[in-house]
């Protein structure tokens, strides 16, 4: 019975997406500290590279990251010459962040080790698996944004948007 209880910890969803999570951290860590990049900015530069002159309160707003963090992180971009931040000519107390020609380069050799590791995770899935898979950890996620703030969740199923109904 003990054997049963610790076999469902090693295997419980809990258990292997946090197993995951530091396996593929631990895989990103190497390969961005080669592009001079912290894993933990990679979201943050991917979403930089689409959205070039953007302000860190979007930044904040569309990862869903503390400001704090994101402060630092921009931080760090700037002095490895990765982006700039300069002020709104419009808007004198607005400041934006661009992207520079490094980070350009760098995010394409980041999309390529990210396009490596998605493949490498997902090798021998069909494209049938692959989007189920996608769509359960979509829910996941929603499942989680939904604990953590309720009130806004409600108000988007009052629009239509209804939780784990997506057709699969």
């Amino acid at each position: 019975m003990i054997e049963g209880k610790e076999s469902f910890c090693r295997n419980s969803v809990n258990a292997l997406l946090g197993k995951l999570a530091h396996m593929m951290f631990s895989s990103m860590f190497r390969k961005a500290k080669d592009l001079g990049i912290h894993p933990g900015q990679v979201p943050i530069c991917a979403w930089l590279y689409h959205h070039n002159g953007c302000r860190q309160k979007e930044i904040v707003e569309a990862l869903k990251i503390k400001p704090s963090t994101v402060s630092v992180s921009m931080d760090r971009l700037e002095k490895s010459g990765l982006i700039t931040r300069k002020q709104d000519p419009q808007h004198p107390r607005v400041v934006k962040v661009y992207v520079t020609e490094k980070m350009e380069e760098c995010y394409r050799a980041l999309k390529s080790v990210l396009a490596e590791s998605e493949e490498m995770l997902t090798s021998g899935f069909s494209t049938k698996e692959k989007e189920l898979l996608q769509s359960y950890l979509l829910r996941m996620a929603e499942n989680l944004e939904h604990m953590q703030n309720p009130e806004r969740m409600q108000n988007q199923e009052k629009c239509g948007k209804s939780r784990g109904q997506e057709e699969v």
